[in-house]
């Protein structure tokens, strides 16, 4: 016990003291329970989620299971200009991302299980004449995770497990050009890239006895390279017609953070469990978006560069699961989720806060397997101002969203 205490303490020591200031376009919520709990579940390994957020945890689950489901998340965004006053409401967009995965076990000692969801994405969209169209108009990138995942109970109170992921993405944009042609005071572009990308996850799961278990993960770095993202222009004057050609292909880069997780979950009671949570997000890894055009047009590289300078940040979730009786459960959540983004780089397409998140949700369990789930997400950003150092546009920015979702699982 001396040497997981000792462990313990290190792991709760570097999570909270290391040099990070998850936020982001990180979707945290890839299951019907983790959203009702603030985006938590990395401890606890009672369905296929399990495979996502703490692969070590499969063995301990002790049966097959078959878990689907999906969110709509309703973001809505205020831009407030210093110069005239003026708030600006974006338009109203939708963000569905979903999951569905399973997990076997193969003898007493060995599980293996796959997960497909979309960990990471975003949308926004402003009117076509804000104030600032020529950084943004719209934007979306959507993902897809593949994740085949294999885990081993190395002792009693010990399991570990690994896998390997596949990312699969797209990312569109458009905005305004500060040109007038015969027919438009703007001109427009457009950007459609896809990409596939690689990385890993692996995790170590601790069931120190009856009542409390503990978890340390490990999510890598998925780099994902949009290769001939196709660009197109239009309305552009006659005498710029060489300059922005109705056509061209670039490429850009794009790198998705890894994510250190320490999680513990203490069952209070045989009905209460409570769970707590800590994400360090590597987002510093993002330092640009910078597009490379082909050769005769390389001169358009610096007006569609992007600086980000993300930043490593934290994020604390708590939760809380309550048996009502042996079919019902209902569980609540919040979490404290910090911003990568610094104040000189806040961009228009996704001008992210520090951010509060609130969750409720509830399950109901038939004697055949079957649980059906729910779910309801609250999130609200603070207000921030600042003042892109590569567009200099100023302003003020706020954000709330509201989530539902909806799952069923099987165990067998």
């Amino acid at each position: 016990m001396k040497l997981s205490a000792l462990i313990l303490s290190s792991a709760i020591t570097f999570i909270f003291f290391s040099s990070a200031h998850a936020g982001g376009f990180q979707i945290s919520s890839q299951s019907q329970k983790a959203a009702s709990m603030g985006g938590s579940q990395t401890a606890m390994y009672s369905d296929a989620a399990t495979v996502f957020y703490n692969p070590g945890g499969m063995v301990f689950i002790g049966k097959n299971t078959l878990s689907a489901g999906g969110f709509l998340l309703m973001p809505a965004v205020a831009y407030r200009s210093p110069l005239t006053g003026k708030v600006t409401q974006s338009d109203k967009v939708n963000i569905i991302p979903f999951y569905l995965g399973g997990s076997v076990m193969i003898g007493e000692k060995i599980a293996a299980g796959i997960m497909v969801n979309s960990p990471f994405g975003y949308a926004t969209k402003w009117a076509d004449n804000w104030e600032g169209r020529y950084t943004i108009r719209s934007a979306r990138l959507k993902t897809v995770f593949i994740q085949p995942t294999a885990s081993v109970k190395i002792s009693e109170k010990f399991g570990f497990g690994a896998g390997f992921v596949m990312a699969v993405a797209n990312y569109k944009w458009n905005r305004a050009i500060g040109v007038a042609s015969a027919s438009a005071t703007d001109g427009d572009v457009s950007a459609d890239g896809k990409s596939f990308g690689y990385g890993f996850n692996a995790g170590l799961h601790f069931h120190a006895n009856d009542k409390l278990d503990m978890a340390l993960t490990y999510r890598s770095k998925v780099k994902l390279n949009f290769k001939n993202t196709d660009f197109s222009f239009s309305q552009i004057p006659s005498s710029l017609s060489s300059y922005y050609p109705s056509a061209l292909k670039a490429d850009a880069t794009m790198p998705l953070p890894s994510v250190l997780s320490l999680a513990f979950a203490y069952k209070a009671t045989d009905e209460l469990t409570f769970h707590l949570e800590t994400n360090l997000t590597g987002w510093s890894s993002f330092d640009s978006l910078n597009y490379s055009f082909e050769e005769n047009y390389n001169y358009l590289d610096n007006e569609f560069k992007q600086t980000r300078k993300y930043r490593d940040v934290i994020a604390v979730r708590l939760g809380v699961q309550y048996a009502f009786t042996e079919t019902l459960q209902g569980r609540a959540g919040v979490a404290y989720d910090q911003s990568p983004v610094k104040d000189n780089f806040i961009t228009t397409d996704m001008p992210d806060a520090d951010k509060y998140v609130f969750g409720l949700g509830l399950g109901y369990s038939w004697k055949s397997g079957f649980t059906l789930e729910c779910s309801y997400q609250f999130e609200t950003k603070r207000e921030r101002q600042g003042q892109n150092s590569d567009t200099q546009l100023d302003g003020s920015y706020s954000s709330i969203m509201h989530g539902a979702g909806l799952g069923i699982s099987y165990k067998f």
